[in-house]
């Protein structure tokens, strides 16, 4: 009886070594879930106010076998206005897949992509990116599964900050300091669309500090102010441009005396014509003046070869051009000639158009 008693130990004995042995085994040639992530851009990462931001990420699979890769992310914080964030598998492109299917010891390459709110000029977003892997995407701490070294997430901070832009003036009509007609047109180009920032452009007469009645027009680039009427003779004016914390501008010219605005009243040899060259990226328009007011004055357009691009008709003294042919298009880079026509009296000239 002991002998069986024995024997039946020691079989227990060599079943539970078998059990134990092959747990072991089994553990030893289990899958190993590992993963490591790489912030390649910083922290902290500062972009222009109304540009996309994308910072770059590395994913590596560290475990010994293929693996499902869970990629995620989350705004934390936001200031001024609706941010979006997105994972993009290279910038430019529609929002990564998830999850992703690495090999082991196979990486990753990923962006997080992060786009500001639409009309915000500052502002700062906090986004946390997750990396996680198949397994502890299914099994979490407590559910009674091993977690430790057999399940892996990675995570990473990063701040996005908006800076604020330089908003510069490029040129402007009149120019400091300059003597125009009284039906001058007032204007400033940007380095960028000033519409979004809101800016006001005012004229003032210097003498009596009176604003001059008229309408602004913001379009391409540029902030024009359009008088009411013409302006007075022999006044100095100043143009304010404001209405932004990134921009505050001004400047002066002064208007024709009357007698310099009618002395070719009885003729067209001394017209006068600005801007020239006629920048057509920066200038409105090109204006021709001094020219007779009570007569019937007309500007025809000439390429080089002597095809009739546009004839005009000049109104109290002046002529605008905008840079169009007869059909409404606008007009090629090069030059051309110009010939003022009143009565049987000619004058003939040519104008440079940059386009």
């Amino acid at each position: 009886m002991q002998g069986f008693r024995l024997i039946t130990k020691i079989s227990l004995w060599c079943l539970a070594m078998v059990f134990i042995s092959s747990v072991w085994a089994r553990h030893a040639d289990s899958q190993e879930y590992n993963l490591a992530m790489s912030n390649l851009t910083g922290m902290i990462q500062d972009t222009p106010a109304g540009e996309t931001a994308y910072c770059h990420y590395s994913v590596t699979n560290t475990g010994n076998g293929t693996d499902d890769i869970y990629l995620s992310s989350e705004i934390i914080t936001s200031t001024n206005g609706t941010w979006t964030a997105l994972l993009v598998p290279f910038q430019g492109a529609a929002p990564l897949v998830s999850p992703q299917r690495l090999e082991a010891n196979q990486s990753l390459s990923f962006y997080l992509k992060v786009m500001p709110p639409t009309d915000a000029v500052s502002g700062s977003c906090t986004i946390k990116v997750v990396a996680v892997n198949s397994y502890f995407h299914e099994h979490s701490t407590g559910d009674g599964w091993p977690v430790g070294g057999d399940a892996d997430v990675q995570q990473d901070i990063n701040s996005i900050r908006l800076i604020s832009p330089i908003l510069t003036i490029s040129s402007t009509t009149p120019s400091e300091g300059s003597l125009v007609l009284i039906e001058t047109l007032i204007e400033a180009v940007f380095n960028m669309d000033p519409a979004r920032w809101k800016l006001m452009m005012t004229l003032q007469d210097e003498l009596s500090m009176i604003n001059v009645a008229g309408r602004v027009i913001l379009q391409n680039n540029k902030l024009c102010f359009i008088p009411n009427t013409p302006l007075l003779a022999s006044k100095s004016y100043k143009v304010t441009i404001s209405g932004s914390e990134f921009v505050s501008y001004e400047w002066r010219f002064k208007t024709m005396a009357e007698k310099e605005q009618i002395k070719q009243a009885d003729g067209i040899q001394n017209v006068i014509n600005y801007p020239n060259p006629f920048n057509m990226t920066t200038d409105s328009c090109v204006t021709f003046g001094l020219l007779p007011i009570n007569e019937t004055v007309t500007i025809e357009i000439y390429t080089l070869d002597g095809k009739l691009v546009r004839t005009l008709i000049a109104q109290n003294g002046t002529c605008i051009w905008d840079g169009q042919n007869k059909n409404g298009d606008k007009i090629s880079s090069g030059v051309y000639i110009y010939m003022v026509k009143m009565k049987t009296e000619k004058k003939i000239d040519k104008i440079t158009v940059i386009k």
